[in-house]
């Protein structure tokens, strides 16, 4: 997951980004799958191998086609921001399993 300078690849923050975004809508509870349609991530700082990142969401907006999620990727023990970014998902007509969270 590191890049040959021993830090944090960007496409990993990526992955990390898209992963944790699809996480928060699936536990909105939404009857159907999001699909993402885009994100954009501003890299700020790096992370070195061993230090270990904590990500964070935040729902902008949810309509009923479109969500709108910020996202953080933090290093908390020195309190840097290493990366942020913002994701557009799409309603998509495959419906969500039964998995016990409620729907809305």
């Amino acid at each position: 997951m590191a890049n040959p300078m021993g830090t944090l690849h960007g496409g990993i923050t990526a992955g990390i980004m898209d992963d944790l975004i699809g996480a928060t809508v699936i536990c909105m509870g939404r009857q159907y799958f999001y699909t993402t349609v885009n994100n954009t991530i501003d890299y700020l700082a790096t992370a070195k191998v061993g230090e270990t990142v904590t990500g964070k969401t935040t729902i902008v907006r949810a309509g009923r086609q479109i969500i709108n999620i910020q996202f953080e990727l933090w290093y908390l023990p020195k309190k840097r921001l290493l990366a942020r970014g913002n994701s557009n998902m799409l309603k998509t007509d495959i419906p969500m399993p039964e998995s016990g969270i409620a729907s809305t």
